[in-house]
């Protein structure tokens, strides 16, 4: 599970095409839908950066950092431009990305089973 990970604090399955947060888990806080929806537009964006028919292959996952936070997210493809976003928020300080990102890869495959 994905909170499992040292300085997740929450995870959430959002979807791209609304921003939505399907489920989530773990202490979301007040503000978390507007983070989703920020989260989804990045992945659009993403999407939408190399153009079509780029050699480099489909989105699959992304990050951002500040000061005190990492928001990693991986990408579930469903039927072209629709999907979810795998998303997890963790306390930079504490948190260590690339087991986050080995996690986040390993709960992706099992929800897209």
């Amino acid at each position: 599970m994905v909170l499992a990970v040292d300085g997740v604090q929450v995870a959430a399955l959002v979807d791209i095409a609304t921003g939505t947060v399907v489920r989530s888990a773990g202490d979301a806080g007040p503000g978390f839908a507007d983070t989703a929806a920020c989260v989804a537009e990045e992945a659009r964006a993403c999407r939408a950066a190399p153009g079509p028919g780029s050699p480099g292959g489909e989105l699959d996952e992304f990050s951002v950092m500040t000061t005190s936070r990492i928001h990693l997210a991986r990408v579930l493809n469903g039927r072209p431009g629709e999907g979810l976003v795998l998303f997890a928020d963790l306390d930079k300080a504490r948190g260590n990305l690339a087991l986050a990102s080995l996690r986040v890869g390993e709960v992706a495959a099992a929800v897209v089973a």
